[in-house]
């Protein structure tokens, strides 16, 4: 049977955490990384724009 240790659910709740923080500042934008090869996040930069967030192609890996 799998076992879920307990850093694997600190892990988890911080990446939670990190995304929704990016995620609620108006000018970055938060990107998950399904595969797991040390990037676990990307933070993206975006101007505010008339109908929302442009993107502005310049990234953080996080």
């Amino acid at each position: 049977m799998p076992i879920r240790s307990a850093s694997q659910r600190i892990g988890r709740t911080g990446k939670r955490g990190v995304e929704s923080l990016i995620d609620g500042h108006p000018r970055w934008v938060a990107r998950r990384q399904n595969s797991d090869f040390v990037i676990d996040l990307k933070a993206e930069l975006a101007n505010l724009g008339l109908e929302g967030q442009v993107l502005r192609r310049q990234l953080i890996k996080l």
